[in-house]
């Protein structure tokens, strides 16, 4: 964890698996931080720590790791692969190396659990959401809403990276992802991960700096996370 005005370090949470934790999604509502995990015979899951747990777990200070708060199965995607919040709902996707990938919608009911099955709960936070699964292109690794428009990072191997942009909230009308609805492609340096947009500025995080890609031949290892203007960025 990170202050986002410094950039200083403030502490680290061991997670109580070894799972490709692709994606995080904060509720802005909760406070509960949610991660894209698997479950023990390699089932979609997602997993979270409420804001207390987040407030107190300190790797320094426990010396052990932190079980998660709430572990939720998918059932409807072949893997949890990356993870972003928006409008009371959490999207999550599954990155697919050369076929077309999944982006499936999870509203979220009253006390913030996701709405994993087709049939609505009478509980839910806002009138207008629905669960929802969408083929995608390939090699997605991000997503991220702004301003009613879908960002999505793609990227694979040592090529150049793309920040995909397209005209939809991902709510009151349902995403259609054929190539001539993408806005703009933008060229990113590779192994770009995930992205999240906060306010006007977009945060991008990159893989390129891990143990196993640091000694590749790349123009540019990211070993931080980035800020980006989103209103330059996109025009």
């Amino acid at each position: 964890m990170l202050d986002k005005k410094t950039g200083a370090y403030n502490k680290q949470i061991v997670l109580p698996s070894t799972d490709h934790v692709g994606g995080l999604a904060y509720d802005t509502v909760t406070g509960r931080l949610w991660v894209t995990t698997m479950s023990k015979k390699g089932k979609a899951s997602l997993s979270a720590y409420d804001g207390k747990t987040l407030k107190y777990a300190d790797f320094s200070r426990i010396k052990k790791a932190t079980p998660f708060d709430h572990v939720v199965a998918l059932p409807d995607i072949p893997r949890a692969s990356f993870l972003t919040y928006h409008n009371n709902a959490l999207y999550v996707g599954y990155f697919a190396a050369s076929g077309q990938g999944t982006f499936r919608s999870y509203p979220l009911n009253a006390s913030g659990m996701p709405q994993v099955h087709q049939k609505a709960d009478m509980d839910l936070r806002g009138s207008d959401l629905q669960v929802g699964t969408y083929e995608t292109n390939k090699r997605l690794q991000g997503a991220t809403f702004f301003q009613g428009k879908l960002l999505f990072s793609q990227s694979f191997g040592v090529h150049p990276s793309n920040i995909l942009v397209f005209d939809n909230d991902g709510q009151k009308s349902w995403l259609d992802f054929d190539g001539d609805d993408t806005l703009k492609s933008i060229t990113m340096p590779p192994y770009l991960e995930q992205i999240v947009a906060v306010g006007s500025d977009l945060y991008v995080l990159f893989e390129s700096a891990s143990i196993h890609y640091r000694q590749a031949d790349l123009e540019f290892h990211a070993d931080r996370v980035l800020k980006l203007d989103l209103k330059t960025l996109l025009k």
